[in-house]
């Protein structure tokens, strides 16, 4: 019998500053490693410092926090963080750093990793050249699940382009960073994912634009760049964002956020699904009030979060659960009356549906929008940036997140756990 999501969630940074911009992965024991930025005071290019916490099953670890290094030139303005665990279960993290040092300058890319008793000292794994002002941003680090070797991306401005770069580490060095993306294109937030089979995928967004770029490497060459059919409309400047994870089968499954919808797809047999609008349920469009992300459980399910609200206007965090059979709704139903669009390729891309949100009406109880899961006591600690979702190898789900969107001065990393059976695949 399920178990349903406890009473109140667990304040995981400790009340500490202005917690934010969470990264959160599960390592083989069921552990819980997160990093965030601490004291990033939103847009301060000087602020930051990169935290680090471990949740054993029942609490979150208070020693070991500090990753970037206070006082040095190299690691000011810390943000941006993001976490892989290796084979050995061990956290690697990368983050981006801004640098006034006398040997360079500007935004370089930082890794540490922790040996089980110290993190590693920094070191800066982007080009040190040229020795002027680069501004490195939003890294993402994988590791591969069979050899333990890591790769981490980025996007990179210089020249006036911005450019997606990959590195992948060997022994105690990373490789001279190689470009991935295309010369004139100025690309951005890439994600990096490796599977079972070794290969890696990368994806990343082409800035204030709708599109969606992906490329692949098996181990010996890159594959031609493809445009993911993510149909979601509207250039120019406009909240979005990208995550992304593969399965045990080596399907990448993508999921993206622009202004008010949310669109997933998945990639297999090198061909792409056709996108389903997650954020719809029995022809109602619900709000999106934060950014969306993904994960997958041990037997292949889909888990979605983010920001949403009540009918009552009563902001919300949100999840939602993909099967075999299509997206949850109410008693289990699957969506679109029985289209379970359970991936046959190829497929055409639909024209978007969504629907306006509905209006915010009083109502004399808080009720949720059907289909969706709300995560108690979430209410007025909303994310800006999205969620983080984990489940163990016992179906326990995590949803974290950050309330920066309620009060970015004093933010905290909330923790909400959930039981539930998974069902195995079909």
């Amino acid at each position: 019998k399920a178990v349903g999501w406890g009473a109140s969630p667990i304040n995981a940074s400790g009340n500490i500053g202005s917690s934010d911009q969470l990264s959160a992965v599960l390592d083989g024991s069921d552990d819980i490693h997160a990093v965030w930025r601490q004291d990033g005071f939103q847009e301060n290019e000087e602020a930051g410092s990169v935290f680090y916490s471990r949740w054993n099953g029942k609490t979150w670890s208070t020693d070991n926090r500090f990753i970037s290094p206070p006082g040095d030139n190299k690691f000011r303005g810390a943000r941006e963080p993001n976490v892989a665990v290796g084979t050995d279960r061990t956290p690697h993290v990368v983050w981006s750093a801004n640098s006034n040092n006398s040997d360079f300058r500007g935004r370089r890319i930082a890794f540490s990793r922790f040996d089980g008793t110290n993190w590693s000292k920094p070191l800066v794994i982007s080009s040190t050249e040229p020795q002027n002002e680069v501004d490195a941003d939003h890294p993402s680090v994988a590791i591969n699940p069979i050899n333990g070797q890591a790769f981490a991306v980025w996007d990179q401005l210089t020249n006036g382009v911005r450019s997606v770069y990959l590195s992948q580490r060997q022994g105690e060095e990373w490789l001279s960073p190689i470009l991935l993306s295309e010369a004139n294109t100025q690309s951005i937030k890439p994600i990096v994912t490796v599977g079972t089979d070794g290969w890696v995928r990368v994806v990343w967004e082409v800035l204030d634009t709708s599109r969606v770029q992906y490329i692949e490497w098996d181990g010996q060459n890159f594959s031609t760049i493809e445009e993911v059919p993510f149909n979601q409309s509207g250039d120019g400047q406009r909240r979005r964002n990208l995550a992304a994870s593969v399965d045990r089968l080596n399907r990448l499954h993508l999921i993206r956020r622009v202004d008010n919808t949310i669109q997933y797809l998945f990639r297999s047999n090198n061909s792409w699904s056709k996108t389903e609008f997650v954020h719809e349920v029995a022809g109602e469009a619900l709000p999106v009030l934060s950014d969306v992300t993904l994960t997958l459980d041990p037997v292949g399910n889909v888990n979605a979060a983010w920001g949403s609200s009540l009918v009552d206007g009563t902001p919300i965090l949100r999840y939602r659960r993909r099967t075999n059979t299509g997206w949850d709704k109410p008693e289990g139903e699957a969506l679109n009356n029985g289209n379970t669009n359970t991936g046959v390729f190829p497929t055409p891309t639909p024209l978007p549906t969504a629907t306006s949100p509905p209006a915010t009406t009083a109502s004399p109880t808080a009720t949720p929008f059907p289909g969706f899961d709300n995560i108690p006591a979430s209410q007025n600690k909303l994310p800006v940036e999205e969620p983080q979702i984990v489940v163990d190898s016992r179906g326990r789900m995590s949803v974290m997140w950050s309330d920066s969107s309620s009060d970015p001065v004093n933010s905290e990393i909330y923790h909400s756990m959930k039981s539930e059976p998974i069902g195995e695949e079909d």
